[in-house]
């Protein structure tokens, strides 16, 4: 067993060390836009109505390309999945925009195509994350007659308390992008991208009966900047 053990060993070592010598680790910045949709599953939930919403991202990228075609990338985002709300019929005039902030962690396989100064790439992969907090901005309308005898609505801006039985905090999903990246020196490259983020996990947990699913879909397009640590 002693001796197959080390046979193995010697042949992951002889395939492996040429492609861990070859390789580049590289890290960098990020940042652009999002764009949001909430994906609801109407059921009975007929008079609500849900839009977009467009914030930020920034993030970390941290890279360990094995070749000048594949890769593996990991990195660290906050961003907001923001949408909002309207309602209908009788409850006409009611407004609520929410602001989520996210905290995601991607982890990507790298396919990139091109020459040496100018090369495109595919990456393809998941995110697990934590939604951290949220805020909500609108009108609600008073349907009781005010003391000077007339229907009206009422501002508000608040911060959204978390209720540990309704709101599923925990983001996991799967993810994908397309970009081109240009080095422009040895170690120092750009890039820009277009990515695209689908949430598996439903934003509430299961608290009642025919309750509708919420899910993020999620466009990010963004620029960065990279910075190449070890060289070949």
């Amino acid at each position: 067993m002693n001796a197959t053990i080390i046979k193995l060993a010697a042949i992951a070592a002889m395939v492996f060390t040429p492609v861990l010598a070859m390789a580049q680790w590289k890290v960098g910045v990020e940042g652009g836009v999002v764009i949001n949709t909430m994906l609801v599953s109407k059921c009975y939930d007929y008079d609500r109505h849900y839009t977009g919403g467009t914030n930020g991202i920034i993030g970390i990228p941290i890279r360990y390309d094995f070749r000048d075609w594949f890769g593996l990338q990991a990195e660290v985002s906050y961003l907001t999945k923001d949408y909002s709300m309207y309602r209908s019929d009788i409850y006409k005039g009611n407004y609520y925009s929410y602001t989520n902030s996210y905290i995601n962690i991607p982890i990507y396989a790298r396919f990139s195509f091109g020459g040496p100064k100018v090369r495109g790439y595919l990456l393809a992969g998941g995110f697990l994350g934590a939604w951290l907090d949220s805020y909500v901005e609108g009108y609600q309308m008073r349907y009781f007659l005010t003391e000077d005898f007339s229907y009206s609505a009422y501002h508000f801006d608040e911060k959204v308390p978390f209720d540990s039985r309704r709101d599923n905090r925990f983001d996991a999903g799967v993810s994908g992008a397309i970009g081109v990246e240009y080095q422009f020196a040895k170690r120092f490259s750009v890039f820009v991208e277009g990515r695209y983020l689908y949430s598996l996990t439903d934003m509430q947990k299961e608290y009642m009966m025919r309750q509708p699913s919420k899910h993020n879909s999620t466009f990010a397009f963004q620029t960065g900047f990279i910075y190449t640590i070890t060289t070949k």
